[in-house]
């Protein structure tokens, strides 16, 4: 997990199963947004929902987006969980997406998202437990990813491609 200037960025690597609950990308979204929903409601003490495909929310403000890239036999499922971002930011530089979900009802960034104002800590500790994910990865590819991110990530290209 990442933590980034008020939010915090996770990625599960997961094997495809023959079976439910990840052998489609709709019961992959429900079981792990179930999984997540479970495990920070718990702290946060308010009820979360499930909203759109795989978005979290408090009530209809949006805190976390997700999503996946699936290959033969694995899966990658990743997200980010706003907790102080400043989100008068967000409205300042992202563009309104064209695809919504039907829950965000046009409404800008300030009227959608919302942070959960809970420490990092807290939330790592939460998902880690839920996914049982007691070692730490050992051989980050930091090169590769440096690589990646000069080469492609942070490109035009790549980033105004739409």
């Amino acid at each position: 997990m990442l933590q980034g200037p008020g939010c915090l960025n996770y990625s599960l690597v997961l094997k495809i199963w023959d079976s439910a609950p990840r052998n489609s990308v709709s019961e992959t979204n429900a079981f792990i947004m179930k999984c997540h929903k479970e495990a920070l409601q718990e702290i946060i003490g308010s009820e979360i929902g499930i909203q759109g495909f795989s978005d979290l929310a408090l009530g209809m403000l949006k805190f976390s987006g997700n999503a996946q890239y699936r290959k033969k036999h694995f899966l990658l499922f990743h997200g980010t969980i706003l907790l102080q971002l400043d989100i008068r930011l967000v409205e300042e530089l992202l563009l309104i997406p064209s695809r919504q979900p039907r829950y965000r009802q046009g409404r800008s960034h300030e009227e959608f998202l919302t942070n959960l104002n809970v420490p990092p800590r807290t939330i790592k500790e939460a998902l880690q437990k839920s996914w049982n994910a007691e070692e730490e990865l050992k051989n980050v590819p930091f090169e590769k990813i440096d690589r990646l991110v000069r080469k492609q990530y942070s490109t035009d290209e790549w980033n105004f491609k739409f």
